[in-house]
């Protein structure tokens, strides 16, 4: 979608206040102004319009498309295995990460091919015949270089897979369109020979590619989060201006917990608690954070994608969703 063809969308953000989120910390007043400047109200479905025809067509509503988000996950352990047969029980039609697939010296099938070996195209692992299709996009993490390499990396997957156009020529960082969500796989690591600042090759790419999509959403993802809480908290130098290029929703992961922020007018998730958690403990909030989670439990975000929205529900092994938000202007029931 051309930055010059956007129009502000209204960001409906809520956070689930029941026993389940416990654990959360909302770190901002729960009646949140949209991020747009709009006024905040409960997104509901866009009705359809009766036909004035004595014999209408009746044409079947396209399904969402489902994705799954993980991050900071890939060590092959019990917390993996129970975050990974959550995703499985979703059923999504995409897998996507936000980095880290592998520590230390696991490998990738152990750590990514044992637990979603039939979402990988082109897999030659030991964990079955893998998927027709490739249904799985990961975006490398500093675990990704430092443990496992990125010649194992680029060996194991391969991306963004048969049948699917990217434009940036590698697989270091790469685009592919999925349903009405055109991805962005950003390599957010220093070690990247196109750069990672905000004047880098890698950036012109982005921002042409943003620029020029045409898909109802664009979705930017990438491992060291620009903005953070605890942990390793922000890095300033990947605070490019991704609602001005035109992307709708940032991911990373790298901070090992759950937290949403407003940025710029978009939302922004990190999804760094696959496997592990670190808590907010004394730490002062990012002044763009909306929620945090951390302390206890592992999780994933499921993203549901329709034309007319994007729905995000963050959800935990232990204790199902605490925290939803929803982009655009309306929901994706039928």
């Amino acid at each position: 979608m051309a930055v010059t063809d956007r129009r502000p969308w209204l960001v409906t953000l809520w956070v689930i206040a029941a026993s389940a989120c416990s654990a959360g910390t909302a770190v901002s007043p729960p009646t949140v102004a949209s991020t747009t400047g709009a006024t905040t109200t409960t997104a509901t479905s866009v009705p359809t319009a009766t036909s004035t025809t004595a014999s209408p067509m009746t044409t079947a509503a396209k399904a969402p498309t489902i994705f799954a988000v993980i991050g900071d996950y890939g060590d092959g352990g019990p917390e993996e295995a129970a975050t990974a047969g959550m995703i499985q029980d979703w059923a999504p039609d995409y897998v996507v990460t936000v980095g880290d697939n592998a520590y230390g010296s696991i490998g990738y099938d152990a750590a990514v091919g044992r637990f979603f070996a039939d979402f990988i195209g082109s897999y030659e692992g030991d964990y079955g015949p893998g998927a027709d299709v490739n249904r799985f996009f990961p975006a490398l993490g500093n675990h990704d270089y430092t443990d496992a390499g990125l010649a194992d990396y680029e060996a194991f997957f391969s991306l963004p897979g048969d049948g699917y156009v990217s434009s940036s020529g590698n697989e270091r960082y790469y685009d592919v369109v999925l349903g009405p969500v055109h991805w962005f796989i950003v390599d957010s690591d220093g070690l990247e020979p196109d750069g990672i600042g905000v004047a880098s090759v890698q950036a012109s790419w982005l921002q042409a590619g943003l620029a020029a999509s045409p898909e109802p959403w664009q979705v930017v993802v990438f491992h060291h989060a620009p903005y953070g809480s605890a942990h390793h908290r922000g890095e300033a130098a990947l605070r490019w201006p991704f609602a001005e290029w035109g992307a709708d929703l940032v991911l990373n992961g790298h901070n090992h917990n759950y937290e949403r922020f407003a940025v710029d007018g978009i939302t922004y998730a990190t999804v760094g608690i696959g496997r592990t958690n670190v808590p907010l403990s004394g730490n002062l909030p990012d002044p763009h954070s909306v929620f945090f989670f951390g302390d206890r439990d592992t999780g994933a975000l499921r993203l549901t994608a329709c034309d007319r929205a994007v729905v995000g529900e963050f959800v935990t092994v232990g204790s199902g969703v605490i925290d939803r938000f929803s982009i655009g202007s309306g929901d994706c029931s039928a």
